[in-house]
């Protein structure tokens, strides 16, 4: 654990931070409410000991203002002189967790410190938990790609780097051609692995990490590119268009003369979009201008402004 020693005494702060580190616990001392709070924001702290009598701010203070401002509970113990019952229902009521009473006593810190470490090691495994279960919930069965709501989540963050740090990115809407009839001919088994197949034809070819591939619905993929313009979605299209015509993954119930599974695509970007709906519109409307122009094909939305 990263533990917080906040206590404007000096002597204070040598003693206690003499006790964590022969625990084996990490301490981060502050001697008051400004160096803590820089600690807080710099970072990862899992315990406080907080001392209530400091200047300036005192630590009842200081606790609130960290309730307020940080949202993860970090427990804080109060260390303090002061054994009147009022300041007992001070501390709890600001946000404490526990008292130990000064002069402190090494036996009762260190038992503190463990109780509290069998609690860290709870939440490692809840936060663990929660990370696994947000990722289900973020994740389409069948091709294991990011589902919806995760398109969401990341789109959100994505067009808030957007708008303050002027960072471009780019989103390519995909759509398999003529997919009923090859699900209709072959059945909904081979359907599905048609589906598997290009989702990992399509995350093959982007970059591991920070671009993001999406099952948008039925045979519809979308992804998202950072720090990408329209030209630089465009070889990524030609990429993975390039790749599925290799792959000659066979499609005999089209309409037209190909008989093989082929995509159409639709680009468009950060910097020609008001909202992030605007954005997935102008995707999807270059898309079925790709449909219209023949399919196996990819429509860029700019182009489809210079023509109005």
């Amino acid at each position: 654990m990263n533990i917080l020693l906040v206590d404007d005494s000096e002597l204070m702060r040598s003693l206690i931070t003499e006790y964590v580190s022969n625990e084996g616990y990490t301490p981060l001392p502050a001697k008051n409410a400004t160096q803590a709070l820089k600690i807080l924001e710099s970072k990862t702290v899992d315990l406080i000991l907080m001392d209530v009598e400091m200047p300036i701010m005192n630590g009842f203070e200081l606790t609130r203002l960290i309730r307020k401002d940080h949202k993860e509970w970090i427990p804080i113990i109060f260390l303090t002189s002061k054994t009147q019952e009022k300041y007992l229902a001070e501390g709890i009521e600001s946000g404490g967790d526990d008292y130990i009473h000064k002069p402190i006593s090494e036996v009762v810190l260190i038992s503190k410190l463990k109780a509290m470490a069998r609690i860290f090691k709870i939440k490692l495994k809840l936060d663990e938990a929660n990370e696994q279960l947000s990722i289900l919930t973020q994740t389409d069965a069948l091709t294991g790609l990011v589902n919806r709501r995760g398109m969401r989540l990341a789109l959100k963050k994505l067009w808030k780097s957007s708008l303050n740090e002027k960072i471009e990115f780019s989103v390519i809407f995909m759509d398999i051609d003529y997919f009923k009839p090859f699900n209709d001919g072959y059945g909904h088994q081979q359907g599905d692995k048609a589906l598997r197949d290009i989702s990992n034809i399509i995350t093959d070819n982007i970059r591991q990490g920070s671009d993001i591939a999406i099952r948008y619905g039925g045979e519809e993929f979308l992804v998202i590119l950072p720090e990408t313009n329209i030209q630089g979605a465009l070889k990524v299209i030609s990429v993975i268009k390039e790749r599925l015509n290799n792959e000659l993954l066979p499609h005999e119930y089209r309409t037209d003369d190909l008989n093989i599974l082929t995509m159409s695509f639709g680009v468009s970007s950060s910097v020609l979009s008001n909202s992030i709906s605007e954005l997935l519109q102008q995707a999807d409307t270059a898309m079925y201008k790709a449909k219209e122009l023949g399919r196996n094909r990819a429509f860029n939305y700019e182009d489809l402004l210079l023509e109005k």
